[in-house]
């Protein structure tokens, strides 16, 4: 027995589950290859689970990720086939293996359609809009990955019908290749042209506008490129995990690239003076609600993309639509878009039921840039009574304060030599630990404050100021408290010393 999936061995193919046996059907040779490993015994081949082993197959013997279903026109990875489930798997199994019927072709349509899979002969269709923006001979878009030839895809469906060779799209065409360096920056710089605010007059003073907002956006935008990093795709629990800690850590959910970083932040500048500190206001403005969000809400049921190398968790908020992508072994965000009042009210009330009544009538729910500044001013007074501990006596190491170096309060570190009867009888509670420990009430006050507001009423909202307000109050007293300690536990050491 040479072959090990998941610490299990296999000596025989049914020891696989059935969805699996399915995919290595639809690969070429890997039946083969399966039989043959089973019964080598000159080699050992151990594989983490039945998707690594899909992935395995298809690239170890086809030199590509990929498999092809050429009845379906399908490009794939096999681990994205095993995610399908067990009903649509069949169909587009059924469909490969001769079989015919306009059911059957209903239904793998329906299949490609919530998978958002998409065949070459979708993809190929983006040429038709291309052609029509002035693009279609680019030489940056003749040579496509799945990745590229899908984003391409995408820009088509939202704006194809719209396109023509004149006007607006031309210009966008025009300004995108002349910033993008790959198929995903064109659709990028494509969007951008379109979303920043363009003053009358000629074709080219809108070029010179778009491409001095440019300019202005992308240094501002270099510290958003970090993201936390993965060595797999993750779970949906996973990823919650991840992202709560980079932002406990104070870090952020940045974007994969410049251009996209950009593009998203375009739309909530039409209008504003495009100078450098609205510029770094509105851009600063956007993480904040992001994380603001990222706080508060599920991410939702992660979809596995079409190359099974990426995935895409969509959260919904009032307000606001997140959608953070795993992608080159990192979490970014992909997509932040606001949405309309009524759809957001109607897709609450769907997923809130039993949400608390407001009594002010239709008030609108919080806005996420209104949290994200309650929460600023929360952290803000929080960062100030911890900054101001880091000053005080009490936690003395060889005669000076100890420091972490990074903000955090350190743990106190207790003065040398034998503990007196008094010591014995009564633990004493350091200054610090009595501060911190109202701090740390603080931010459980502040907190709690921000998930009220974040639950979409007027009342969480008054809720939310009155609990920021408690978090000032209880700050002071937590420097005051600790002044106090500290001032007699000095005198005491005085007294002793």
């Amino acid at each position: 027995m040479t072959l090990f999936v998941a610490d299990r061995s296999i000596s025989h193919p049914r020891l696989l589950s059935e969805l699996c046996r399915r995919v290595v059907h639809l690969i070429d040779d890997a039946d083969a290859w399966l039989q043959w490993a089973i019964g080598n015994r000159d080699h050992r081949y151990y594989f983490a689970d039945e998707p690594r082993l899909l992935d395995g197959l298809q690239k170890g013997l086809h030199g590509s990720g990929l498999a092809w279903l050429p009845r379906v026109g399908l490009q794939v990875s096999p681990s994205k086939l095993l995610s399908l489930g067990a009903n649509d798997l069949d169909a587009l199994y059924r469909l490969e293996q001769g079989e015919n019927g306009s059911a059957l072709a209903g239904q793998v349509a329906s299949v490609l359609s919530r998978h958002a899979l998409l065949t070459n002969a979708m993809l190929k269709s983006s040429q038709s809009f291309l052609s029509a923006i002035g693009a279609g001979d680019a030489p940056l878009l003749q040579q496509l990955d799945l990745r590229g030839s899908v984003a391409l895809w995408h820009l088509a469906a939202e704006y194809g019908a719209a396109a023509d060779g004149s006007g607006p799209h031309a210009e966008a065409a025009g300004f995108a290749l002349q910033h993008a360096r790959h198929p995903l920056e064109f659709c990028d710089y494509y969007r951008f042209y379109l979303h920043v605010e363009h003053p009358d007059g000629s074709a080219g003073q809108r070029l010179a506008n778009a491409t001095r907002s440019l300019n202005a956006l992308r240094p501002l935008w270099f510290d958003t490129l970090d993201a936390p990093q993965v060595q797999h795709l993750p779970s949906l629990q996973e990823a919650r995990q991840i992202i709560d800690m980079t932002l406990a850590a104070g870090q952020q959910i940045g974007f994969a690239r410049i251009s996209l970083a950009v593009q998203q932040v375009a739309p909530i500048l039409r209008g504003l003076a495009l100078e450098e500190p609205t510029i770094h206001a509105a851009s600063r403005q956007l993480l904040r609600d992001v994380h603001a969000v990222l706080r508060t809400y599920p991410l939702q049921h992660g979809q596995l993309g079409q190359d099974g190398t990426s995935m895409r968790f969509p959260i919904e908020a009032p307000g606001v639509r997140i959608v953070l992508q795993v992608e080159d072994d990192a979490i970014t965000l992909a997509e932040y878009t606001l949405v309309s009042g009524d759809r957001d009210r109607d897709r609450a009330a769907e997923a809130t039921p039993d949400a608390p009544h407001s009594d002010h009538g239709d008030s609108e729910p919080a806005a996420p840039q209104d949290l994200a500044a309650a929460r600023a001013q929360a952290e803000q007074t929080l960062a100030s009574a911890r900054a101001a501990l880091l000053h005080m006596p009490g936690a003395r190491t060889g005669g000076t304060l100890a420091s972490s170096g990074d903000g955090d309060i350190p743990p106190p570190v207790p003065s040398p030599g034998p503990a007196t009867p008094e010591d014995a009888r009564t633990p004493r509670t350091s200054p610090l630990q009595i501060a911190q420990a109202l701090a740390d009430a603080a931010m459980v006050a502040s907190e709690q404050a921000i998930r009220e507001a974040m639950a979409a009423s007027q009342q969480a909202i008054d809720a939310a100021n009155e609990a920021l307000r408690r978090a000032d109050a209880a700050a002071e007293e937590a420097v005051r408290r600790a002044t106090e300690a500290a001032a007699e536990d000095e005198a005491s050491w005085k007294k002793r010393g």
